[in-house]
């Protein structure tokens, strides 16, 4: 380091017993050092006009979190990287209220109304708009099946299933309205790839009806 570069930040110095004559060297270090700093992510040209973007943000990086920022004064939000379970690293805002919402993740639906009946391709094929992890897979019934084996669900991504043994896919049980499965063969998607479902099983004597399946990925 020599004094003038910016490389190194020292806030003792200069001191009262530094010559005079060190001044420019100083005011010159002081200068590149900042410079130096905000031009990573700041535009800082040589000279500007009044107009210009000098100090605006080219761009935000963001250094792995363990938990949300906690806010002080005025503050009442913030945005910040942080790894959500064994989900992958994700980008969350939290609020004064400390309520986090995770905007990494995706929420793709289906909604088959009426009563239920075995099939493939039974609702819209959903393209895929990022890449991801899929966290969950999700299904709610409205009229609940009364015997039989219950309301099965597989969803498939791109045309194959997102698990091996359809013992493991979507089972809404008789007399139940709701299910949640976390544990998938297929967990990485891409964008550009689709997903849609088959209902395998519906139930016996009430078939079930007023389907809603939810895929999550983050």
């Amino acid at each position: 380091m020599a004094i003038g570069d910016g490389t190194t930040w020292d806030e003792t110095a200069p001191t009262n017993a530094t010559s005079a004559t060190q001044i420019d060297d100083y005011n010159r270090d002081l200068r590149k050092g900042i410079s130096g700093r905000l031009a990573h992510e700041h535009e800082f040209p040589d000279s500007q006009s009044a107009t210009s973007e000098g100090g605006k943000h080219k761009f935000m990086t963001l250094q792995m979190q363990t938990t949300h920022p906690t806010l002080a004064g005025t503050q009442v939000g913030a945005v910040y990287q942080k790894t959500d379970g064994t989900g992958g690293d994700h980008f969350f805002f939290v609020n004064a209220a400390t309520q986090e919402v995770n905007l990494s993740k995706k929420l793709y639906f289906w909604f088959i109304d009426g009563a239920l009946s075995t099939g493939t391709n039974v609702s819209a094929i959903l393209d895929l708009v990022s890449a991801g992890k899929i966290f969950s897979a999700k299904a709610n019934i409205s009229t609940v099946c009364s015997s039989g084996d219950g309301v099965q669900i597989d969803v498939l991504y791109n045309g194959s299933s997102i698990w091996t043994a359809t013992a493991s896919q979507i089972l809404v049980a008789p007399g139940s309205t709701s299910t949640n499965v976390t544990a998938f063969v297929t967990t990485n998607v891409t964008a550009g790839g689709n997903f849609r479902i088959d209902l395998d099983k519906v139930g016996g004597g009430i078939a079930g009806g007023n389907l809603t399946v939810m895929v999550e990925v983050g």
